[in-house]
């Protein structure tokens, strides 16, 4: 081996200790920091790291994957609608709720910019859930369920206070004043035994059109929807001596009912449409500051025209519910009226009892 080569392979030998060194101290710079970085990602996640095992992540499924997702993201805002007609805006609205591990989905309609939640359904989740099938928005609607409590009030009440049969002979007349999503005309359409042929009644276009294309509202021979006014449908109803089973009677804005429908003559005409054994059951939700004073204004309006009126409450809201019936109270009726919720819970799972 001659000088020159001797040199060439020191130099070299130098090289390599020189790249061997600098990544040594690369290593000894960046190896803690990483390290310490991954300490502190645990130490900063560690009440969920202890609660939730997150070993799981490892060996979850896409199915598994994608619940998360959607209970994480939470509020998905699907659609903005506005009415020409009551220059009302609407908020389609669906939520993710995860509760020990299973998920569920509500989809709303929400009064713009109040609190105020015109409709409520429960969305079905496909059979095997990918990242394919996650757009809630086209998931079907639940129409066998209620998620709000107030609709499983009115309707619980009409089949307690025994103004609906659960298996009818013939038709039974219900009327819904106050269409909203259509989500209790949904859950009342699949009750095919109770044979209940129902007529729906909306003021505004743009709410029948939304309980179209966002609850799946459909009209057949036992379920029309007409748009008018239901004050005015009332009393039309009464001048040809029309009787309904049960009446519903959902109309709000921002309180419930409508003032249109305190009434004197409003409220003797809806008297007058009810079946001597009907149930009238009335959403009453009021400004929290006038509560007391404007609920027994209502009641006071309504005993006048029924026999018996009670109210059902369920925290700063309510539910009217009058009959022709006397003594046809819950104070009145207590072990009948509960013995009929207990079959109402058996029947519907809405868990009165």
């Amino acid at each position: 081996m001659n000088f020159h080569q001797k040199r060439r392979k020191s130099k070299s030998s130098r090289t390599d200790r020189l790249l061997r060194n600098s990544s040594m101290r690369h290593f000894m710079i960046f190896y803690p920091a990483t390290v310490g970085a991954v300490i502190a990602y645990f130490f900063l996640q560690r009440h969920y790291f202890f609660s939730q095992n997150p070993w799981k992540w490892f060996s979850e499924t896409e199915a598994e994957i994608v619940k998360r997702s959607l209970a994480r993201e939470r509020v998905h805002l699907q659609e903005e609608i506005c009415s020409p007609t009551t220059k009302n805006c609407f908020h389609i609205q669906d939520t993710a709720y995860s509760r020990l591990g299973e998920l569920a989905v509500i989809r709303d309609m929400l009064l713009a910019n109040t609190l105020y939640t015109y409709s409520s359904a429960a969305l079905i989740q496909p059979l095997v859930l990918t990242g394919n099938n996650k757009n809630t928005s086209e998931w079907r609607v639940d129409k066998q369920k209620l998620p709000s409590t107030y609709g499983k009030v009115m309707v619980g009440f009409a089949f307690a206070m025994e103004g609906l049969k659960f298996d009818s002979i013939k038709k039974q007349e219900v009327l819904l004043l106050g269409l909203g999503g259509g989500v209790v005309a949904n859950f009342l359409s699949t009750l095919k035994k109770t044979k209940l042929k129902m007529t729906s009644i909306e003021l505004d276009p743009t709410v029948r059109d939304v309980a179209v294309k966002w609850f799946e509202l459909e009209e057949n021979d036992m379920h029309k929807t007409i748009l008018a006014d239901g004050a005015k449908f009332v009393r039309e109803e009464a001048k040809k001596g029309k009787q309904y089973r049960a009446i519903l009677l959902d109309a709000c804005y921002s309180t419930c009912p409508v003032e249109v429908f305190l009434k004197s003559e409003v409220v003797e005409s809806i008297a007058h449409i009810l079946d001597g054994d009907g149930v009238l059951a009335i959403n009453v939700l009021t400004d929290p500051a006038r509560n007391i004073k404007k609920i027994n204004e209502i009641l006071k309006v309504y005993k006048i025209y029924f026999t018996s009126c009670f109210y059902f409450y369920i925290d700063l809201q309510q539910v009217l519910l009058c009959s022709h019936r006397r003594g046809w109270t819950f104070d009145e009726q207590t072990e009948l009226f509960t013995k009929n919720l207990q079959e109402i819970d058996r029947k519907f799972g809405f868990r009165f009892t």
